[in-house]
Protein backbone atom coordinates (compact mmCIF):
# COMPACT_ATOMS: atom_id res chain seq x y z
CA UNK A 1 0.00 0.00 0.00
CA UNK A 2 1.37 3.45 -0.73
CA UNK A 3 1.18 6.47 1.58
CA UNK A 4 -1.19 8.06 -0.30
CA UNK A 5 -3.51 5.27 0.44
CA UNK A 6 -2.37 4.61 3.97
CA UNK A 7 -3.54 8.67 4.30
CA UNK A 8 -7.11 7.74 2.23
CA UNK A 9 -7.68 4.40 4.38
CA UNK A 10 -7.28 6.64 7.67
CA UNK A 11 -8.48 9.81 6.63
CA UNK A 12 -12.17 7.33 5.47
CA UNK A 13 -11.87 5.83 8.96
CA UNK A 14 -11.95 8.73 10.94
CA UNK A 15 -14.84 10.66 9.14
CA UNK A 16 -16.42 6.97 9.67
CA UNK A 17 -16.01 6.99 12.95
CA UNK A 18 -16.97 10.69 13.72
CA UNK A 19 -20.22 9.94 11.81
CA UNK A 20 -20.97 7.47 14.22
CA UNK A 21 -23.50 7.53 16.23
CA UNK A 22 -22.67 8.41 19.48
CA UNK A 23 -24.04 5.89 22.02
CA UNK A 24 -24.71 5.89 25.70
CA UNK A 25 -22.92 3.18 28.20
CA UNK A 26 -24.94 0.19 28.98
CA UNK A 27 -23.91 0.87 32.21
CA UNK A 28 -21.22 2.91 35.04
CA UNK A 29 -18.44 0.94 35.66
CA UNK A 30 -17.58 3.02 38.34
CA UNK A 31 -20.79 2.09 40.22
CA UNK A 32 -21.19 -2.01 39.05
CA UNK A 33 -19.23 -4.05 40.57
CA UNK A 34 -19.94 -6.93 37.26
CA UNK A 35 -16.70 -9.18 36.27
CA UNK A 36 -15.93 -10.68 33.31
CA UNK A 37 -18.28 -13.67 32.49
CA UNK A 38 -15.90 -16.66 33.42
CA UNK A 39 -15.49 -14.70 37.18
CA UNK A 40 -18.92 -14.16 37.31
CA UNK A 41 -19.56 -18.00 36.67
CA UNK A 42 -17.36 -19.20 39.25
CA UNK A 43 -18.12 -16.94 41.69
CA UNK A 44 -22.06 -18.17 41.68
CA UNK A 45 -21.02 -21.92 40.89
CA UNK A 46 -18.66 -21.57 44.18
CA UNK A 47 -21.53 -20.08 46.01
CA UNK A 48 -23.38 -23.13 45.42
CA UNK A 49 -25.89 -21.58 41.73
CA UNK A 50 -28.99 -21.09 42.47
CA UNK A 51 -28.55 -17.10 42.14
CA UNK A 52 -28.80 -14.27 40.19
CA UNK A 53 -25.10 -12.43 38.97
CA UNK A 54 -24.10 -9.98 36.58
CA UNK A 55 -21.62 -9.52 34.04
CA UNK A 56 -19.27 -7.85 31.84
CA UNK A 57 -19.06 -8.38 27.68
CA UNK A 58 -17.68 -6.43 24.92
CA UNK A 59 -18.81 -3.10 27.32
CA UNK A 60 -22.11 -4.28 28.10
CA UNK A 61 -23.73 -5.85 31.46
CA UNK A 62 -25.58 -9.22 31.00
CA UNK A 63 -27.38 -10.50 33.82
CA UNK A 64 -26.80 -14.55 34.61
CA UNK A 65 -29.04 -16.51 36.35
CA UNK A 66 -28.09 -19.88 37.42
Amino acid sequence: MSVEGREELVGRARRALGEAVKKAPDFDPRRTAAQPFLHSLAAALIDGGNRTTHFTFSGRLYRLLI
